[in-house]
């Protein structure tokens, strides 16, 4: 497949053959392209070349490379993500007709930062449970979410989570409540060395950070740090509608 008397360098044939497949929609938008030792062997050409033709996809836009999962093809399309009193994941991306799904990587129990003390307003004995979640939108990695609840208002948490599928529904029905954001805070950030695993590293990072507190007693009971790919997402807030959704409309346009 590759000519090799034809003056243009390896690397940028492999390029072109597989922009040609995305441009045909063989490879279609979320899809995993082959991996580097499957491109290698297919091309009969070293790792290194390869690298550099997934670099030029990457350069160029459309592909996303998530470190350890492989390379995907990028979509043009800017996911809305709304930002109100009772956002919640699962019903967000399912009103958009995409298929959303929430994995567990792990959770420990033990003592709260400085930082969570005072925001969930904890005495110095308490405690809290802390999870690191990740959640896809069409089985493409779209943000990690970093949650942390004092232990008292969700007593043996550990015991719910091994079929887990979602936060609040496990706060829902274990413990007859569903946190309501209080505020959110956000910025734009680049991913993380240890988010680089799950989440693009070329890609900027949209940080929010919210507080959430128990619909009835109305204290704190819930710090949530979620890192979301900036490359498909934007964040809308909602204002004084009582946390429905507005009916706003993707621009559609791709941020970088």
């Amino acid at each position: 497949m590759i000519e090799r008397d034809s003056g243009m360098p390896y690397y940028l044939q492999v390029a072109d053959y597989l922009m040609k497949k995305i441009e045909s929609e063989e490879y279609r938008v979320g899809e995993k392209i082959p991996s580097e030792l499957e491109l290698s062997r297919m091309f009969n050409v070293n790792r290194h070349t390869v690298r550099q033709a997934v670099a030029k996809l990457a350069s160029s836009g459309l592909v996303t490379t998530v470190k350890g999962l492989g390379s995907y093809v990028k979509s043009g399309l800017v996911i809305p993500y709304h930002l109100s009193q009772r956002t919640r994941f699962t019903d967000n991306v399912g009103s958009l007709g995409k298929s959303p799904r929430s994995e567990l990587l792990e959770w420990s129990k033990g003592a709260p930062t400085d930082h969570e003390r005072a925001q969930l307003q904890l005495d110095s004995h308490e405690g809290v449970y802390r999870m690191d979640i990740l959640r896809f939108i069409d089985e493409t990695p779209y943000s990690l979410s970093t949650t942390v609840l004092p232990e008292k208002v969700a007593p043996f948490l550990e015991s719910h989570l091994g079929d887990f599928h979602s936060i609040y529904s496990i706060l829902q029905k274990h413990y007859g409540f569903r946190p309501i954001r209080l505020h959110s805070i956000i910025r734009a950030t680049s991913c993380a060395p240890r988010d680089a695993r799950f989440l693009p590293e070329d890609v900027p990072i949209i940080q929010v950070e919210s507080l959430a507190i128990h619909p009835t007693t109305k204290v704190p009971v819930e710090i949530a740090t979620g890192r979301t790919r900036g490359d498909i997402a934007e964040m809308v807030v909602e204002f004084g509608n009582g946390g429905e959704f507005s009916g706003y409309e993707p621009t559609n346009k791709n941020p970088e």
